[in-house]
C-alpha cells in the first residue's frame, strides 16, 4: 500500500538515535523495539566488508509498513474523501478527521496498539470510533475487550463499526456486533453494516460502507478513528477514506483463499467446488 497523498520522506539522519533495549522495553512501543532489534543486527553487518551507510541505516529506522500504526488526516466531503498521510506527532489539520490504521489483529498485538494509541491522543480527544474486523481463528473476545477500554485512566467514549472482509475466513458482522456485546460494548455502541442481513449473509462492501460511516460521524464529532484487526479489511478501507493506489480487481478479490492457501492457486481452478477442476 501507498498513498498518492504521501509528503516527501524527510531526509535521512546521519546520526540515528535508536533507544536502548531496556527502554524500548520500558515504553511498550513495539516500533521503538523493532528499530533497536534492526540497528544492532545492522551494526553487526556493519562491522564485517558488507558495510551499510548511515544514511540508509537510518532511513531504514524510520521507515515502517504500511497499516503498522499509519496515521492520516482524511477530509469528508459531501461526495469524496481525501486522505493526506502526516508523520507521529504531527498537528491535525483543520476540519480533518485523524484516522489511525493498524493490523493488530491478536490480543498481544492489540495491547501494543492501544498502548501506543493512548500515548498519541491529544489532551482534548474525548471519543474514539474503532472499525474492525476479525478472522476466525483469533481471540476476538479478548481484543474487543480491550478495545472497548484503550485507555482505562482517561474517559474516553468508544464505538464500534463491525465490518467483514471478503475472505471466506473473515467472522460475519453480526456475529462480531454480538462478540462486541459480550465485550461489554452497550447497543448504542455498537454499528453493523446496515446491508447486512439477520444471518450475516451477502454482506456487500461492508469494509467500505463501514469505515466512510465511521468517518462521517467522526466529522461531526471531532472523534478519531481507528481501524484495525485482520489485514483483509486494509484495501478496502484505504479505497474508502480516498487513497489512491493499486489494488485487485473485485474478481480476484472475490476468489482469493477460497478453500485454496494462496489467491494465485484460484487461478484456473474451479473455487465454486471444493477440489481443483
Amino acid at each position: 500500500f501507498s498513498s498518492s497523498a504521501s509528503p516527501a520522506a524527510p531526509s535521512p539522519d546521519p546520526n540515528p538515535e535508536v533507544p536502548p533495549a531496556a527502554a524500548a522495553a520500558v515504553s511498550g512501543d513495539v516500533d521503538d523495539e523493532n528499530r533497536h532489534i534492526a540497528a544492532a543486527v545492522l551494526r553487526a553487518v556493519g562491522e564485517t566488508d558488507a558495510g551499510v551507510a548511515a544514511a540508509d541505516l537510518s532511513a531504514g529506522l524510520r521507515a515502517r509498513p504500511p497499516c503498522r500504526f499509519e496515521e492520516f488526516d482524511v477530509g469528508v466531503g459531501a461526495d469524496a474523501f481525501t486522505a493526506v498521510k502526516v508523520a507521529d506527532g504531527a498537528d491535525l489539520a483543520e476540519g480533518a478527521v485523524r484516522v489511525t490504521l493498524d493490523v493488530g489483529h491478536n490480543p498481544p498485538a492489540i495491547s501494543a496498539l492501544t498502548a501506543k494509541l493512548t500515548a498519541a491522543l491529544a489532551d482534548d480527544e474525548e471519543e474514539l470510533y474503532v472499525v474492525c474486523g476479525f478472522c476466525r481463528d483469533k481471540d476476538m473476545g479478548a481484543c474487543l475487550n480491550m478495545l472497548r477500554e484503550p485507555s482505562p485512566d482517561r474517559n474516553l467514549r468508544v464505538r464500534v463499526y463491525v465490518a467483514e472482509a471478503a475472505h471466506p475466513r473473515a467472522v460475519p458482522a453480526p456475529e462480531l456486533a454480538e462478540l462486541a456485546s459480550d465485550a461489554g460494548f452497550a447497543t448504542d455502541e455498537i454499528f453493523a453494516p446496515i446491508d447486512a442481513d439477520s444471518d450475516g449473509n451477502d454482506v456487500v462492501d461492508s469494509v467500505h460502507a463501514q469505515t466512510q460511516r465511521a468517518l462521517r460521524a467522526a466529522a461531526d464529532s471531532g472523534a478519531r478513528v481507528l481501524i484495525c484487526g485482520s489485514v483483509f479489511i486494509m484495501s478496502e478501507a484505504r479505497q474508502a477514506m480516498g487513497i489512491k493506489e493499486p489494488v485487485d480487481a473485485r474478481e480476484i478479490r472475490d476468489v482469493a483463499g477460497a478453500h485454496l492457501r494462496a489467491a494465485q492457486d484460484n487461478l484456473g481452478a474451479d473455487v465454486v467446488g471444493d477440489a481443483r477442476a
